[in-house]
């Protein structure tokens, strides 16, 4: 029997270092390697190797079956593109969607293989009636509130912590130059302004979709405020849809510049008549939120923007 004194950290490094060039290993498997303590919990064991994984972030990517904190999955993407400015917002969203969706597919494949065996018609075909597939849904919902923070948590909360990351790395200082809240009606981030009332500044965060969820939160948000996401459809900022959000009376609203290039003209010139950025189109690029957000520090208002 192994100590459950042993080091985890040199147990799973040996494991890993162990592998052949380009080979993953599921959580699973390298929970139940004999090297680890047999004495010791699947629940601690998980615990040891993601605190490994939050001190050497480079092995992530073999690793499948186990989602990181959002912290580590950023160092890991900074150790490969660099530090997070704004121009790097957009591909490091990728990186990091690319690490969360490798350590997912698996765990929902192999609850799907589980719980619909009897239903394949052939390899990777299932085939069943609607009433089935209604019930598997449920065991699927539960399956995904049961999985927490390996599931939910960290896919949704990386896109605030890459905006929180831009801004830290362009000089921006928590608790002095913004402060991250979410609750109250204070948005999920508030730029504070040494100018003028000294008004804060609230910024809205949504992930890829924009939906009905960001013109909810707009409208729950006190003025001044924005809102950002990495909104992927370009449909969803339609003329109708501009309009609407307008009379939610954001400052600007931030997506990836080749999202937003995409929006129909229309829309991308409508204007906004809030005072800290009055008469700038609604739309912006994500590519300069931080730089926004700290010309707003020090001026109280937005850069002028009109494409």
């Amino acid at each position: 029997m192994v100590s459950p004194r042993a080091n985890y950290n040199a147990i799973f490094a040996d494991i890993l270092s162990g592998l052949p060039d380009g080979e993953v290993i599921d959580a699973s498997v390298l929970l139940s390697d004999a090297r680890l303590p047999d004495a010791v919990s699947v629940k601690t064991k998980k615990e040891k190797l993601k605190s490994f994984l939050d001190e050497n972030p480079s092995w992530i990517r073999r690793i499948t079956g186990i989602v990181p904190k959002p912290e580590t999955i950023i160092a890991l993407v900074e150790s490969e593109i660099g530090p997070i400015n704004e121009g790097l917002l957009a591909e490091a969203n990728v990186r990091c969607s690319s690490v969360v969706g490798s350590a997912v597919r698996p765990m929902l494949a192999r609850f799907v293989r589980e719980e619909l065996a009897e239903y394949y018609s052939s390899p990777g075909t299932i085939s069943l009636s609607e009433e089935c597939l209604l019930q598997f849904l449920d065991e699927f919902s539960n399956y995904i509130k049961a999985a927490g923070n390996g599931l939910v948590s960290v896919a949704g909360s990386i896109n605030e912590k890459l905006l929180h990351r831009a801004m830290e790395n362009a000089g921006m200082v928590k608790g002095e130059h913004f402060s991250i809240t979410g609750t109250d009606s204070e948005a999920d981030i508030q730029v504070y302004t040494r100018q003028g009332t000294r008004e804060s500044l609230g910024v809205e965060v949504k992930s890829y979709a924009a939906r009905e969820r960001l013109l909810r939160g707009l409208r729950d948000v006190r003025e001044p405020k924005v809102g950002v996401g990495f909104f992927r459809n370009p449909a969803e900022f339609g003329l109708s849809r501009t309009i609407t959000y307008l009379q939610a009376r954001p400052a600007a609203i931030y997506m990836p510049r080749a999202t937003l290039e995409l929006v129909e003209s229309g829309a991308r010139s409508q204007r906004v008549n809030e005072k800290v950025a009055f008469g700038s189109f609604l739309y912006r690029p994500l590519e300069q939120f931080v730089s926004d957000m700290k010309a707003y520090y020090y001026n109280g208002i937005l850069p002028e923007y009109s494409g």
